[in-house]
């Protein structure tokens, strides 16, 4: 499987004693601390913490480990991240920072979901549901919605300051929601495709006959061609998949996969 997930642990099922993280402050900018690990290691507990929602683990192929996830929102995210091309690498809870630059708010601190890194530099992501940011305009009599949507404004209006925090820092910080990752990172079920055929290990040999063709190609083939230099092995398209997260190929996302699907290639060349 390539996401695992698990259900919060109860305090009573938790250990006695856990070690916990003393954080550390450091200038960010003025008015902004960070508090970071090393290797960009979560500075929150996601899986053995204190959870009201499911949370779990994508193993993903560009950190050869497990990536954190809280919610399908989340994990939709995390699975993406490993297909296009522009993410090189992604860290879940990278830093938390702490915010004095509003008066009101004093003391304020924040925790990204994700770190990417990027062919063009490094983003903070803050991934929400479109409903948590914008729900529909209640009805007089909705008390409910009435609350949603307070709590939307109030949820809006902290993540302005956020980003306020990371522009002050000369840091590039994103809201990004399961409508962004689908219009402008992939399709959904392209992306479930590639990552159910992420795990078919490839001797070099074969990788080279693949680069090779590519390139003298021009860079790109169509699906077919590529699955015909591996015709000996049990599933050859989840072969030729298997190297998208890997950034040796790419494909277009937003597109089903079939055998006239066009493979470019990736980051290497010969």
């Amino acid at each position: 499987m390539c996401s695992t997930r698990f259900r919060a642990t109860t305090r009573a099922s938790m250990p006695r004693r856990r070690r916990k993280i003393e954080r550390a402050w450091g200038f960010l900018c003025e008015g902004v601390d960070a508090f970071r690990l090393e290797a960009n290691e979560a500075v929150r507990r996601v899986i053995t913490g204190r959870r009201n929602h499911i949370v779990g683990g994508h193993f993903s192929m560009k950190m050869r480990g497990h990536v954190v996830h809280e919610g399908g929102i989340e994990e939709r995210f995390v699975r993406a991240s490993d297909c296009v091309l522009h993410a090189k690498r992604v860290w879940a809870q990278p830093e938390t920072i702490r915010m004095n630059i509003f008066p009101e708010f004093e003391g304020e601190i924040y925790t990204p979901d994700y770190l990417v890194e990027h062919d063009a530099g490094f983003i903070r992501y803050e991934v929400k549901q479109w409903t948590e940011l914008r729900p529909p305009k209640p009805a007089d009599w909705d008390e409910d919605g009435k609350r949603k949507w307070e709590e939307a404004k109030l949820l809006r209006a902290r993540l302005r300051r956020v980003r306020e925090a990371y522009r002050r820092a000369s840091l590039s910080f994103r809201v990004i929601t399961e409508r962004g990752i689908a219009k402008y990172w992939g399709d959904p079920d392209v992306v479930d495709e590639v990552i159910a055929n992420d795990r078919w290990d490839v001797e070099p040999e074969e990788l080279n006959r693949l680069v090779t063709a590519l390139v003298e190609a021009g860079g790109s083939l169509p699906m077919w061609r590529c699955e015909a230099l591996f015709e000996q092995v049990p599933f050859p398209r989840g072969v030729v998949l298997s190297r998208i997260p890997e950034r040796i190929i790419r494909i277009d996302l937003f597109s089903p996969v079939g055998p006239h699907t066009i493979v470019h290639i990736g980051v290497v060349s010969c």
